[in-house]
């Protein structure tokens, strides 16, 4: 045999050891793994929940179906998941292992932020138009009212469909305008039956025509500076018109004049 070929064979032996050192190496491995989940190193000692504000700790857990005492990687965390979000109020942001014995639960807590009259009760909606609860007693939900509305259908933890597009449209829009500009305290209703003339009223009952969409945000800071000063003045009766942007106009009842905002 040339040097070519006993050098072929001794490259070839080299590997069969490596080979069967690795291999070993994955056995020793693999049996100490089997030792362990024999064991309770893994078992669940500990659940954690961050984020829950208002929703009990228990309250989660029984949800989950996790209990303490499982072994931490017969967990399938995409079905506890869904488990949790059986409760609509509830957005699973993170779930993960904290070897060797916790599991932790990362959450967000939706609220209602609009009610919407359906068939004798409320629908009551998050700042994302997902139902949360239908409630026949709102004066416990001190939150603006939505007025006619077509509504298509509805389910928990799910959106809210609306028949009307430019409606659904023209929603989407108004609640995030609301949002960005913290106008909850002073909306009262939300009249949506024309979302090319979209009425507002007041906490103190003045009706506000708000126009289209358009700079609706914008629109809501008028609003907001002409109510303020309207209290101030104890002017609470009246019309203001902040459709067209960068003025708001204020017609009083009763013949108590005219007079502008901005």
């Amino acid at each position: 045999m040339d040097n070519k070929g006993v050098l072929a064979m001794k490259r070839i032996k080299r590997r069969k050891r490596k080979f069967h050192v690795v291999l070993f190496i994955l056995l020793i491995l693999l049996a100490f793994g089997v030792v362990l989940l024999g064991t309770d190193v893994f078992n669940i000692k500990k659940i954690s929940v961050l984020g829950n504000e208002k929703l009990r700790y228990n309250q989660i857990i029984k949800l989950s179906g996790i209990t303490q005492g499982e072994n931490i990687f017969k967990i399938k965390l995409g079905e506890v998941v869904k488990s949790i979000e059986q409760n609509p109020y509830i957005v699973v942001d993170n779930i993960y292992r904290r070897l060797p014995d916790e599991i932790v639960i990362e959450i967000t807590e939706r609220q209602i932020s609009y009610l919407i009259p359906y068939l004798g009760s409320y629908i009551g909606i998050d700042s994302q138009g997902v139902v949360l609860e239908v409630v026949d007693d709102t004066s416990m939900i001190d939150k603006p009212i939505i007025n006619r509305l077509t509504i298509s259908n509805f389910s928990l933890g799910e959106e809210i469909a609306i028949a009307d597009p430019q409606q659904g449209q023209a929603l989407k829009e108004v609640m995030g305008s609301i949002e960005e500009s913290g106008m909850f305290e002073y909306i009262s209703e939300v009249n949506l039956e024309r979302p090319d003339n979209i009425i507002i009223f007041s906490r103190e009952g003045i009706e506000v025509i708000m126009g289209d969409t358009r700079n609706f945000e914008n629109k809501l800071k008028w609003m907001k500076i002409a109510l303020e000063d309207l209290r101030q003045k104890g002017n609470i009766r009246g019309i203001l018109d902040v459709s067209i942007d960068g003025q708001a106009i204020f017609k009083p009842l009763e013949g108590k004049g005219e007079g502008n905002e901005g």
